[in-house]
């Protein structure tokens, strides 16, 4: 998805699917805001992960991930390449296959990290 308004057009075709949030590069406000809130907005539709395009205006196939709100689907931050990647498959009408191995807890708030290199 490009942006809200394209997941909005497609909610019919959501439910049981993970969807991808490839948001053009704008400005880091008007990109976090689908890390933000991305999944919770796809889990209204029936989806059941979500994936955000790295919130960085450049890229080195590394990730700039942070805080995630969603507690109704498990989300992640993936590469700008790969986002681009799954947007030129999905534009050419290449089916994609994802299995997603997500976990998550709640604990008490403390400073974390969340990337394992």
């Amino acid at each position: 998805m490009r942006n809200f308004d394209e997941l909005d057009a497609k909610k019919d075709q959501i439910k049981g699917k993970i969807v991808i949030y490839n948001e053009p590069w704008t400005t880091y406000y008007e990109a976090v805001v689908y890390r933000a809130t991305g999944a919770d907005r796809a889990a209204k539709y029936g989806a059941v992960a979500a994936l955000v395009r790295s919130v960085a205006s450049k890229s080195i196939y590394s990730v700039h991930a942070g805080v995630q709100y969603s507690r109704a689907i498990p989300i992640a931050a993936i590469t700008v390449e790969d986002a681009e990647m799954f947007q030129r498959m999905q534009d050419r009408g290449q089916k994609i296959n994802l299995e997603l191995n997500l976990e998550n807890t709640e604990e008490e708030e403390a400073n974390s990290s969340n990337l394992i290199f």
